[in-house]
Parts: C-alpha cells; sequence; structure tokens
C-alpha cells in the first residue's frame, strides 16, 4: 500500500511537471514528416539535410548560470526568458548559458534521430538531463581544457509520452575560446539517423582528402629539397620546397581538430593560429615563385608582397580586421598569380603552359569557386568542394613541380647537347693534334734516328755517344758535274731524287741508318744507334742492291737516249762518335777516322 502510494505521487507529479514545461507554446511536436519537411546545415557534412533547426524551431528558452541541475528533465523553466536570436552568445557577455527545448515525439517515429550541432563554441548537450555529447573546449580537471571535435550524437529517446527535454550548456570564455570565435552562429538540429552516417562519411572522407593533398606535397617536398640540396644555385627548387612545405602545414593544420586526440584548447589556439600564419604566407611563397621563374624578383617585389602578406596576417589575427579586408588583399596575390600564369603560357617550350593550366585551375576551380557560393547563398555540393581542395592544395605545388622538371631536363638535354658538341669539337682538335703531331714525329724520325728522337724530346737535349765498330758507306756519281751540264737543274735534281729515293728503300730494308747527302755523294752507316743492325755484312748486301739499282737504271736511261749516271761505293768499318751538333737546323752526325 506504501509503495503504490509513492507511485503514484511521483506519477501525479510528473504528470504536473509535463503540464508545466509541454505547454502549447513551447513544446515541439516530432515526426516523420516535420522532420522532412525543411533542410537544415550540417557543419559536419557541409551541406544541408532534412531536419528541424531546433533554435529557429524549437521555442527554445535560456538562462545564465548555474550547475548541471539545470540539465535535469523536470527543472522548472517556466520564467527562463525565450531566446532573442541564434546571435544571442556573440552580442550577450561571457559566461555560461542554458538552453532548453521541449518535445513531443509521435509513437509511430520509428528511427533513431541524431543532433547535430553546427557553428564555433564549447557546447554540452544533455538529453533528460543525461550528457550525451561534449564538443569544443572544457575544463579537464587539471586547471586546463580539452577540445572535443565530436558535434552529433544519437538521442535516446525515453518514449514515455511525456516531453522529451534537450538542454545545451554553452561556454563563452574568451580565455578558453580564444581559438574559436564567437561570430559563427549556433545551429542545433535534429535530422534522422542517416545524418550521422553521412557526418562519418564526411570526415572519412575529408580526412582522405587532405592525407592525399598532404602526401602529394610532402613528395613534392622531398624531390624540391634534394634537388635544391645537390645545387643551391637552383633558388626555384628550395622556394618550391618551402611552399609545399607550407602547404603541407596547412592540410595538418586543417585535419587534426576534426581527429579526437586529446588536445588541450590551448594547444589548439596554438595550433589554428598557426594555421591563420600559414596560410598568407603560403600564397606569399607561391607569387615569389612564379616571379622568380617568369618575372623579376628584386627587392621591391619581396617587401611589396611582404608588407601585403604581414596585413592580410594582422587583418586575421588583430582588430585591424575591422579596417582591413584579409579576402580583398588576398585577391591582390591572386591577380598576380592569375597574371603570371598568362606570362608562363608564353614560354610553350620549355612547359611554361603546365603553369598557366595550373594557375587556371587554382583560380577559376579554387578562388573562385570558393567564394561563388558565399556570394549567392548557396551551399556548395560535395564533388565541387573535393575539386576545389584539390585546386588550392594541389594543382599549383604539381604544376610547380612538373614545370620545374620539364625546365630541368630542358637544361640538361641543351647542357648535353653542349656536352656532344665540345666532346666532338675536343674529338676533332685531338685527332688533328695527333695528325700533326704524327707527322711532326714521322718529320723528326727522317732527321733523327728514333732513340736519339725520344731522347730529345724527353730530355730536350742528347748526348753523343762513342761506337765501337760502325760500317760506313759512301756513294757518289761519276761525271756529275759534266752531266750538270748537260741537263737543267730541275732535272738533274729529279734524277738525284729518283736514286736517292731507292738508296733510301735499301738501307731500311738492311736496318742502316741514314746520315745524311752531300751534293751527289750518299752517307749511311749500319751498327748506330743500335748497335745490333746493320752488320757490316748487311751493309755490303746493301751496296750491291745499290750497284743492281743503278745497273738497271742505267740501262732504261740509254734505251731512252738520256744520259746516266756512274755510280761509286766505298765502305769502311770503325769506331765513330755519333751525336746532334746546333740547336737550330739540327743533324744527325757522325765523326772520327773511320768516316774520313
Amino acid at each position: 500500500m506504501h509503495r503504490t502510494l509513492l507511485i503514484a505521487l511521483h506519477l501525479a507529479g510528473a504528470s504536473h511537471s509535463a503540464q508545466v514545461i509541454a505547454g502549447p507554446d513551447s513544446t515541439l511536436w516530432l515526426n516523420d514528416r516535420v522532420l522532412q519537411d525543411s533542410l537544415v546545415y550540417v557543419q559536419g557534412v557541409l551541406h544541408s539535410m532534412p531536419g528541424i533547426d531546433l533554435l529557429a524551431d524549437g521555442a527554445p528558452c535560456y538562462i545564465m548560470g548555474g550547475d548541471t541541475s539545470r540539465a535535469g528533465r523536470w527543472t522548472d523553466d517556466r520564467h527562463w526568458p525565450s531566446v532573442p536570436h541564434r546571435y544571442l552568445l556573440h552580442d550577450g557577455p561571457a559566461g555560461t548559458y542554458w538552453v532548453r527545448f521541449h518535445l513531443r515525439v509521435d509513437p509511430s517515429l520509428s528511427v533513431p534521430l541524431v543532433l547535430a550541432l553546427s557553428g564555433h563554441g564549447s557546447v554540452e548537450a544533455y538529453h533528460n538531463g543525461r550528457l550525451i555529447v561534449r564538443s569544443g573546449g572544457w575544463s579537464d580537471g587539471d586547471g586546463g581544457s580539452t577540445f572535443h571535435p565530436r558535434s552529433h550524437a544519437v538521442l535516446p529517446l525515453a518514449r514515455d509520452g511525456l516531453p522529451e527535454v534537450i538542454t545545451l550548456r554553452l561556454l563563452k570564455d574568451p580565455k578558453e575560446m580564444a581559438w574559436a570565435p564567437w561570430g559563427h552562429p549556433l545551429v542545433v538540429a535534429l535530422h534522422s539517423a542517416e545524418v550521422e552516417e553521412a557526418i562519418d562519411r564526411s570526415a572519412t572522407r575529408s580526412r582522405l582528402e587532405f592525407g592525399f593533398f598532404g602526401g602529394v606535397n610532402a613528395l613534392i617536398l622531398v624531390l624540391a629539397a634534394v634537388i635544391w640540396w645537390r645545387d643551391r644555385r637552383e633558388r626555384s627548387w628550395g622556394l618550391l620546397a618551402l611552399f609545399a612545405l607550407l602547404t603541407v602545414g596547412v592540410t595538418v593544420v586543417y585535419t587534426l581538430p576534426k581527429v579526437n586526440l586529446g588536445m588541450s584548447s590551448a594547444t589548439l589556439g596554438v595550433w589554428l593560429l598557426v594555421g591563420e600564419l600559414i596560410y598568407p604566407f603560403s600564397i606569399y611563397l607561391l607569387v615569389l615563385l612564379m616571379r622568380d621563374l617568369f618575372a623579376v624578383v628584386d627587392r621591391r617585389t619581396v617587401l611589396g608582397f611582404g608588407m601585403l602578406t604581414l596585413v592580410m596576417v594582422l587583418g586575421k589575427i588583430t582588430p585591424l580586421a575591422e579596417f582591413v579586408d584579409p579576402l580583398f588583399v588576398s585577391f591582390l596575390f591572386f591577380l598576380e598569380v592569375a597574371r603570371l600564369s598568362v606570362q608562363a603560357l608564353r614560354q610553350r617550350h620549355q612547359g611554361g603552359w603546365v603553369v598557366a593550366l595550373g594557375g587556371l585551375v587554382f583560380i577559376v576551380f579554387g578562388v573562385v569557386l570558393d567564394n561563388y557560393y558565399p556570394f549567392t547563398g548557396q551551399e556548395m555540393p560535395m564533388g565541387q568542394r573535393t575539386l576545389m581542395r584539390f585546386s588550392y592544395y594541389v594543382a599549383m605545388p604539381m604544376a610547380m613541380a612538373v614545370y620545374l622538371a620539364i625546365r630541368s631536363a630542358h637544361h640538361n638535354k641543351l647542357v648535353a647537347r653542349q656536352r656532344d658538341d665540345l666532346d666532338r669539337e675536343v674529338q676533332e682538335r685531338t685527332a688533328e693534334l695527333r695528325t700533326e703531331r704524327d707527322r711532326s714525329e714521322q718529320l723528326l724520325l727522317n732527321i733523327l734516328p728514333e732513340e736519339v728522337a725520344e731522347e730529345l724530346k724527353t730530355h730536350g737535349e742528347a748526348a753523343a755517344r762513342h761506337f765501337d765498330q760502325v760500317t760506313i758507306l759512301f756513294t757518289d756519281f761519276k761525271g756529275f758535274t759534266q752531266m750538270s751540264e748537260q741537263v737543267s737543274p730541275a732535272e738533274l735534281l729529279q734524277e738525284l731524287n729518283t736514286c736517292f729515293t731507292a738508296f733510301d728503300a735499301i738501307v731500311d730494308r738492311y736496318g742502316i741508318e741514314k746520315i745524311k747527302t752531300i751534293g751527289d755523294a750518299y752517307m749511311c752507316a749500319g751498327g748506330l744507334p743500335d748497335p745490333a743492325q746493320g752488320s757490316p755484312t748487311d751493309v755490303v748486301r746493301a751496296a750491291l742492291d745499290m750497284q743492281a739499282y743503278m745497273a738497271r737504271y742505267k740501262a732504261e736511261r740509254r734505251a731512252a737516249g738520256m744520259p746516266v749516271f756512274e755510280m761509286r761505293v766505298g765502305i769502311h768499318t770503325g769506331p765513330v762518335v755519333a751525336g746532334i751538333v746546333g740547336v737550330k737546323k739540327f743533324a744527325y752526325d757522325i765523326w772520327g777516322d773511320t768516316v774520313n
């Protein structure tokens, strides 16, 4: 009896509370049709999906301050004022806000409900007094705060026929939330279960995209850094490495806050501040890189665009934003990128069209697409958002890397061609020098014995040598003076040349060294400079061959009715001294009684 009475009192109190909270002006009736009637922007998906905007249609009420007891299902909120508009926290003072929504769920609604939070800020969501999701920076119990990236949760409906209560605890603390400005409205919405799947798919897709973009830029960074390290004169590769490094930084900055890493709010604040600084410097490096390739990079260029970059940075992180629009400054950089892309198109032979194409993609599908939808108030489709991200993070790094690779290949081809031309010219000059050297050596060997010539080339002089046994051969022509009176000088010289040429061939055959000719006399010696060659027997045989040649030649001359030479030969063997006389028009000669 006592237990039954308690249950009845509880139900009576619950019924009275339900009547207080679930008045006709504050309770939202929820069924399938209501869920599908309107579209609500979902931050995790980046476009609108069917659902109910609770701040706009849920008749919320709010109050400042208080503990978590205000999140209870039966909290008396009859005297809480209604939320005037969704920018409440932007206009209101700092502190903690409690916002409540009442709804009745149609019993026929069988699908799960998902509560989605959009906008910047620290938000805790309670359902019937139970915490279901925490988003933003909240105290970690050690004097700091931890960032929670999750912004949606499945709503565990009680389905007891009584109004369901959703309570938000909003924290507006400039110190804790310096990383997330409150300039964006808070959106609290109810959706069917497919929105959770869409959020998870979008998050996975976003991580994959940024991972791909970061990976591509990391490869470009390694390639450019290695090439620049090997040749420090290639400044463009160094600038490309820095540009790729900053682009990797941007992708990492935009990816990590979406992953629950237990990051503190202070760390996230520094992280996002770095992200605000990286982007201006990345487009600054892009302009410097393009000007280094297609225009002139001087001190005026560096300082001018450096000042614009500084203005853009200050416009993002300081009150200067009230006077300077960072977006307008960004457009000055984008105009320069477009101008340099057109200028790059003129260098088609070196792949300038690649940079022009990258610049076109960057401007049209990146800058224009990114600003078109906010300007028109439309939502960007997911495919176009992926294209926009690709244009921002990959198009220009890839285009610059491909262009520099083409230019390097072109330069290497020119260098190789010049090297081949130089090698060919060197080979030709070497062949000419070798020919001239062989000719000079041949002339030298016609004047000097080979051993003496080598000694003269090596040491610059040749020492006189004594030989114990040398066989000397002299020839002359009997009646030479009388013949010189009968024929012309040219004919006489031709006759001598014919005979002495034949003698040269004979002495070469026997290894005899020709010494010189004196008028009509021919002098040679065997046994020098190599004593093993030109023995007395060889000299005698050479003399006999000379006589045989002259006999044949004399017969031919007589048959033609022409005057002839009568040759005489003298041979003697003994010691001699051999060497070179003089330094100009020198000649190898021999001296001694044997010669006399």
